[in-house]
């Protein structure tokens, strides 16, 4: 036992270093299926119904074109670490969710759907803080999300 000890203390520090000189992935990817589950399941079907003008709006959709645009934007906060301002991930992946909704809007020139009150309550962050995120980071950049052509819009809704 007292071996197993004397290794673990001797291969641990080497074990730290690896770690930290690991290359770091975009934390806020793995939160985001989670979190839009969260908030695609908290969604009542007639707030859908009430904002947008179609009749029969799938859950599904919503939440696959939530996750799709948000991992472009979080792509995007990937590549331009400058911009991103945040260290939590948590926080930022439900910033990106709300505005995941409001490209969607823009784009199909509909009432957003999500609120920031929805996004933190499916999420368990505080309001105050998503917003903080979305005017520091997100919406300064909102204009480079919209896609400039209009593309097949079969999933969205």
């Amino acid at each position: 036992m007292r071996d197993v000890m004397k290794y673990t203390s001797i291969i641990k520090p080497h074990i730290l270093k690896l770690r930290k000189h690991a290359p770091r992935t975009n934390n806020s990817l793995k939160y985001l299926p989670k979190m839009v589950n969260q908030v695609i399941d908290d969604l009542p079907q007639e707030r859908l119904q009430k904002k947008v003008d179609i009749q029969i709006i799938q859950k599904i959709n919503l939440g696959k074109d939530l996750n799709k645009i948000s991992q472009k934007v979080l792509a995007f906060f990937d590549k331009h670490k400058e911009l991103k301002g945040s260290k939590n991930p948590q926080i930022f992946t439900a910033a990106t969710i709300y505005t995941a909704d409001l490209i969607i809007a823009k784009f199909l020139g509909h009432k957003k759907v999500l609120t920031q009150r929805m996004v933190s309550e499916a999420t368990d962050i505080p309001e105050y803080l998503i917003r903080d995120h979305y005017i520091s980071s997100l919406k300064p950049n909102f204009s480079k999300f919209i896609p400039t052509k209009k593309v097949h819009t079969k999933n969205i809704y």
